[in-house]
């Protein structure tokens, strides 16, 4: 019998009627929907789940953005230019994927012997994923990013300005109460050259990799995987729920903010640093640092009469370190062997967040604990969403109608 590498297991794979005891062993939907599978090594996902669960995130996202929408009261045609500029990101890394994914699937089915071939493959998929519900259960997870990205870009860029930002000085305490000094001193003595720091600039920015590439995964993930609800739920209620209130209750722009927008002098000398380092850069013929690039924009957006992609300042939490603990416990959701890979990535994200000057270091550790809350959070509540499909036992009781209980023979 072919390994399942679904992470949500066996018992959310599809949801599908139990055999009719009145019909002969060997017919009936179920049946007929495992001799396929077991033909081809098709994914048995041929009975559309109920949307409800599966259009959680979604709906969720929506309600956040109405919120947003009433209270910040932005031209729709902001709104649209923002979304439609963070869709392509996210259609870039399914582009990425898609191919991955599909040399994934050839290879299960030449690894156990399946005899599906590429065409096979695509058509299961269209039916399986994209037709049910017009696409809409399919586009859920990119709905969702979209929608609540869009929000809280909103969000930071026309309400978290009225509370004045009266916290930095408070998180910038607690870094020095906590490490002696400012953490920014730290880092940099660690790693004190400008290749260091660019190649941290580097790794930092691009394509904004934790949020695009969960988001780009989830979409060809089956569509009642457990796997791919937990982790659409849990994007979705960490940029709802806890980072937006957090950002409101504790305001702060960040200390590479800090003396554009509070007059302080604090951290002056890290901004020198950078700068320096960005001059040295700029004189061995690299490019200058993406980060102080992106810092001179935001500082542009201040008060902009309209709403920009990338706008809007909050220091805490920092969303770039959740979704990295985000993306770490969904690898990790596959096989524990990505910790390798994704604990480092998020390490690297923590450290050049502060090395960099975007944020206190208070600020990854409160985003990195509300990111692992969100997660733990979700389970329980896509356990509750897929827990009334019978799958187990229709899929165990149609194995047995036809006797499919072992790996195809070679």
């Amino acid at each position: 019998m072919a390994r399942s590498t679904d992470p949500g297991g066996a018992a959310h794979r599809t949801q599908t009627a139990l055999p009719d005891p009145a019909q002969p062993a060997g017919s009936g939907p179920m049946t007929q929907t495992v001799q396929r599978s077991a033909r081809t090594g098709a994914d048995p996902a041929y009975i559309m789940p109920p949307l409800q669960p599966i259009l959680m995130p979604f709906i969720l996202a929506f309600l956040y953005a109405a919120c947003v929408a009433i209270l910040a009261r932005d031209p729709l045609i902001d709104w649209t230019s923002v979304a439609s500029l963070k869709s392509k990101g996210f259609l870039c890394a399914i582009a990425l994927v898609a191919p991955v994914m599909l040399i994934g699937k050839m290879s299960y089915n030449r690894w156990y012997g399946f005899g599906e071939s590429v065409t096979d493959i695509v058509r299961t998929f269209f039916q399986t994923r994209v037709r049910p519900g017009w696409g809409l259960p399919f586009l859920t997870p990119l709905l969702t990013a979209v929608l609540v990205g869009t929000a809280y870009n909103v969000f930071k860029q026309r309400m978290l300005p009225s509370t004045g930002y009266g916290y930095d000085g408070f998180l910038a305490g607690i870094d020095h109460s906590i490490f002696g000094t400012d953490p920014w001193k730290l880092t940099h003595a660690l790693v004190p050259s400008a290749e260091a720091t660019r190649l941290i600039d580097l790794a930092y920015h691009p394509f904004f990799f934790p949020m695009t590439m969960g988001i780009a995964i989830c979409t060809f993930l089956p569509l009642n995987s457990r796997h791919r609800l937990r982790h659409t739920m849990a994007f979705a209620m960490l940029t709802i729920v806890p980072t937006s209130l957090v950002a409101a209750l504790l305001p702060a722009v960040g200390p590479c903010f800090d003396l554009f927008y509070h007059g302080n002098q604090q951290f002056v000398e890290m901004t020198n640093t950078l700068a320096a380092q960005q001059a040295t850069l700029i004189a061995q013929g690299h490019p200058g640092l993406e980060s102080l690039a992106a810092q001179a924009k935001l500082q542009s957006l201040l008060g902009a009469p309209s709403i920009a992609d990338g706008g809007g300042i909050a220091a805490l939490p920092s969303m770039h370190n959740a979704l990295s603990t985000l993306f770490l416990c969904f690898l990790v959701g596959f096989s524990r062997r990505w910790l390798w890979v994704a604990l480092p990535y998020a390490a690297l994200i923590l450290f050049g967040s502060v090395h960099l000057g975007w944020h206190y270091a208070i600020d990854g550790v409160v985003g990195i604990a509300l990111a692992f809350l969100m997660w733990r959070i979700a389970g329980p509540i896509a356990d509750a969403g897929l827990a009334h499909y019978p799958v187990r036992r229709a899929i165990r009781s149609g194995r047995a109608a036809i006797g499919w209980g072992a790996k195809p023979s070679s």
